[in-house]
């Protein structure tokens, strides 16, 4: 039996995504956003960390590392650039 689609729309509903370095390929941003996902965009040069619930970045050592990391809730995740992306 498929997987219901209606079921997984709000699989990720709850998320607040921040793709640091654009980090994420096009595909796998599609399957966050068609699970309810909503990816966070600062106004200006400031981040608010705080309505983030997920950093993907190619390198641990992001720009706004130090400030992430007082969120205890916030998930980093590191993600490897491919050859030949999107």
């Amino acid at each position: 039996m498929a997987p219901d689609a209606a079921a997984r729309k709000g699989l990720f509903k709850d998320v607040v995504y921040f793709d640091s370095s654009y980090a994420l390929e096009d595909k796998h941003r599609d399957i966050l956003e068609a699970g309810g996902a909503v990816e966070y965009t600062p106004e200006g040069s400031e981040i608010d960390w705080a309505k983030i619930t997920h950093v993907f970045t190619p390198d641990v050592d992001f720009p706004g590392r130090q400030e992430a990391l007082k969120h205890p809730g916030l998930a980093i995740m590191t993600v490897q650039p491919l050859m030949g992306r999107n």
